[in-house]
């Protein structure tokens, strides 16, 4: 008896420590060692029944390895450290391609690469090699090529053993681990042959219990840190959603950028159209000018001419006056004595008809003068009316922002305007001191630019070209330009006009409109990391706690054990993947004639609850297999100390405890039965198949454990009735009856009652079925708000 009851607290150290390690890990890494630990215990506890020729001779045993990726022989290592194979040492090999085989004395092959197999035993074939794999289904035909194949499916089917295979190996399997591949139980019997070994195990189990005992604080301390990292994630999820709906706004913020680029694109093609037209208009002005400058210096040639022969023949005037005087002088003095009347007359005469022939000549001198000073006046009206014009658009010239050069038709630059200036910060001397007088130097930062001279020079139509240009500060701008050729009247190039646009701000926001493209992109990439990120660590976690609610359901109850008390069905339905409540059952080892079941709800959900119903579980087999009480009320009173001593809650505020509904059944020599019940807030429900009566036997009104149980110090209390064959009993826990529907109203205990009341009378498995669909009718589109457990056995 106290070999069992060691054994049992074995399951139940063991059962912690992989839960434990199980909830803890939160990376995919971690949980495999786990799980690949387990199996390299299994592989090193099933080995060490099989037989080796001349075993005694083997110095040390060989443990191969194989697979790529194959954590088994890291366990196996550090196995090693703490264990010996036969009482011999053994080595570890790691084989990752089946080239590298060679025989040893165990071969383990990784699940992944069960499919080699055929492969691996044409290569050891004759060998005296034990070949064990993991998980092979039994329908597979792989059957064929093992010795063990670990499954660990449930208690029943922990490994599957290929004994015809061992002895073609030359191995002796014994008959004691073949029995129907062998159950947990089993192989813990087989471990009771090792006395020493499981003394040296009681030692450890001590140790460990006392380090279970430790952990309960960092276990509800990860516990609080797992509802931590899940706010964590749905605050991470809002700052997803937030930033998705900032990406959102900035495209948008985008589009009107492209919008606005699009309206100044077409504003500055309308802008570059009234240019040109306005080049056009110069080019014709200029035209106009040139040709009025050239008639205009013709004339004021002429003219200079005129003023010039008028000039001389002043002079010669003058010159002829002086000798008419002087010659008057000579004959007044000569015919002084002749008489002064005569030769005043003569002189006279003459003077008069000289000077009325001098007068006809200037008269008509002077009015060839008029004449072409009254064409010098027209022509300078006409001048001054272009002059006018032109002054127009050198005004637009001049005042535009556009900076607009003119150069002759070898693109050395004559002139430039104020714009020009403005935009690049070069006069025109700066250019000439700095050599920048040509087309091809000024804009030589745009590779093409000789190109685009020559098809200008070539076709004679404009061109438009784009360049980053450095001003005279130094900074850089971009600049669209329209390269123009003005023609002559002989259709000949005679000048080249460029017209220079500031584009650097549509620049910019083009600019800036892929930047926040590529802004975006690394922002949806980042979320999708994210997202990944977070999906692989949901992922790791759901692995984890699925593995613990594979181990959790380890504990249930054996269906081969219970169909030997009752017919049951049991409606379990976890809030999370492992689940606060469970049912439980245990035969008494000294009385075949006596069973316990039980419905248990503990505190909390997920994996805080599992834990609760891990501590649970231990005490109430501790309770009633090793200490032998067998009164439920004692049993409850037991539970509630041992729970409260469990999590320290004498001295600490720990306030976690449990309901439950414990029955004990004792078959009479009649055939009937002696049901005694105990309950801690929940009821027990009974049918009466022979009358037809439903019973409901309340419970007392007080908690296992918590701070409720301190206050309440009264004792548990136990009912004792008779059944009869084919009655049933119903023992649930709370979630049922405290399910919301979509209109957040309970379903309540007193319409439970009245459905349990109208399907008792049905077969078991029907009633279940009822259960669940009106269960999952009843929630609808609504949330599961608890764990739902109702366990109904049938006395047989």
């Amino acid at each position: 008896m106290l070999k069992k009851n060691n054994i049992l607290l074995f399951k139940t150290a063991v059962f912690a420590a992989v839960l434990w390690l199980a909830v803890l890990t939160s990376s995919k890494t971690s949980a495999q060692i786990t799980s690949e630990a387990l199996r390299a215990h299994w592989l090193v506890t099933l080995s060490e029944y099989v037989e080796w020729p001349d075993e005694d001779r083997i110095q040390k045993f060989t443990i191969g390895v194989y697979g790529y990726n194959a954590p088994e022989a890291e366990a196996l290592v550090k196995a090693r450290e703490q264990r010996k194979f036969k009482n011999k040492d053994y080595e570890v090999i790691h084989f990752k391609k089946t080239k590298d085989i060679y025989p040893t004395n165990i071969l383990y092959v990784n699940p992944g690469y069960n499919n080699d197999l055929p492969f691996i035993n044409d290569r050891l074939k004759g060998e005296n090699t034990l070949i064990v794999t993991y998980g092979i289904p039994r329908e597979s035909p792989l059957q064929d090529y093992f010795m063990f194949n670990i499954l660990l499916e449930s208690r029943n089917n922990q490994f599957v053993v290929n004994s015809k295979k061992a002895e073609e190996a030359g191995l002796v399997i014994p008959d004691k681990v073949l029995a129907r591949g062998g159950t947990k139980v089993d192989l813990q019997n087989l471990n009771e042959a090792k006395t020493r070994e499981l003394q040296e195990k009681e030692n450890l189990l001590t140790l460990q219990e006392k380090e279970l005992e430790d952990k309960d604080k960092e276990l509800t301390a990860q516990s609080l840190q797992n509802d931590i990292q899940r706010d964590q994630n749905l605050i991470h999820k809002y700052e997803l959603e937030a930033k998705e709906k900032e990406i959102e706004e900035q495209k948008l913020r985008a589009d009107k950028l492209l919008w606005d680029a699009q309206k100044y694109r077409t504003v500055l093609e309308q802008n570059n159209i009234i240019l040109k037209r306005q080049e056009n208009e110069i080019s014709e002005k200029q035209h106009q000018l040139n040709m009025s400058s050239d008639q205009l210096r013709s004339q004021q040639e002429r003219i200079s001419e005129r003023e010039k022969q008028i000039s001389e023949h002043e002079k010669l005037l003058q010159q002829q006056s002086g000798q008419i005087s002087k010659q008057r002088r000579i004959i007044l003095y000569a015919l002084i004595f002749s008489g002064i009347i005569v030769t005043l007359v003569i002189i006279t005469t003459v003077s008069s008809i000289s000077r009325k022939r001098k007068n006809r000549q200037l008269a008509k001198l002077n009015d060839e003068v008029d004449r072409q000073k009254d064409h010098i006046e027209a022509q300078s009206r006409q001048l001054l009316q272009i002059n006018k014009e032109l002054e127009k658009l050198s005004i637009v010239a001049a005042q535009t922002d556009n900076g607009v050069v003119i150069m002759d038709n070898q693109g050395n630059i004559e002139w430039v305007n104020r714009g020009f200036t403005n935009m690049y910060g070069f006069a025109f001397a700066d250019l000439q001191t700095q050599k920048r007088d040509t087309l091809t130097g000024f804009y030589s930062t745009n590779s093409e630019i000789a190109d685009i001279r020559k098809e200008c020079l070539r076709t004679k139509e404009s061109k438009v070209y784009e360049t980053e240009i450095q001003t005279k500060s130094g900074k850089f701008i971009w600049t669209q330009s329209t390269l123009t050729p003005i023609l002559d009247e002989n259709n000949e190039i005679g000048r080249l006009v460029t017209i220079d646009t500031d584009i650097t701000q549509i620049k910019e926001q083009e600019n800036a409109i892929l930047a926040q493209g590529l802004t975006l992109a690394a922002q949806r990439d980042e979320l999708a990391q994210q997202k990944e990120f977070i999906e692989e660590q949901n992922s790791h976690i759901n692995t984890s706690l699925t593995y613990a609610k594979t181990i959790q359901e380890t504990v249930m109850p054996l269906e081969v054990n219970l169909t030997k008390c009752y017919k049951y069905f049991s409606l379990f339905i976890p809030l999370q993947i492992v689940s606060g409540d469970f049912y439980w059952f245990a035969r008494v080892p000294d009385d075949d004639k006596m069973a316990f079941t039980a419905a248990v709800d503990c505190t909390g959900h997920g994996v805080p609850g599992a834990f609760m119903c891990m501590i649970s579980t231990r005490l109430l087999n501790e309770i009633i297999v090793e200490h032998k009480i067998y009164d439920t009320k004692e049993i409850l009173n037991s539970l509630n100390s041992g729970l409260v001593a469990a999590l320290k809650q004498d001295t600490t505020d720990n306030n976690d405890s449990l309901e439950i509904c414990l029955c004990k059944t004792i078959l009479k020599d009649n055939g009937d039965y002696s049901l005694t019940f105990s309950g801690a807030k929940r009821p027990l429900y009974i049918y009466h198949d022979k009358t037809g009566e439903f019973e409901t036997l309340k419970a007392d009104r007080k908690t296992i454990g918590g701070i409720m149980s301190k206050r309440n110090t009264t004792e548990f209390t136990s009912t004792e009735i008779c059944l009869k064959k084919d009655d049933k009993v119903y023992m649930t826990t709370d979630g049922f009856v405290n399910q919301f529907d979509k209109d957040n109203k309970k379903y309540g205990s007193e319409k439970f009652v009245n459905l349990l009341k109208s399907i008792c009378s049905k077969d078991l498995k029907e009633q279940k079925e009822i259960l669940e669909q009106e269960y999952y009718n009843y929630k609808g589109e609504a949330e599961q708000n608890d764990d739902i457990t109702i366990f109904g056995i049938q006395l047989i």
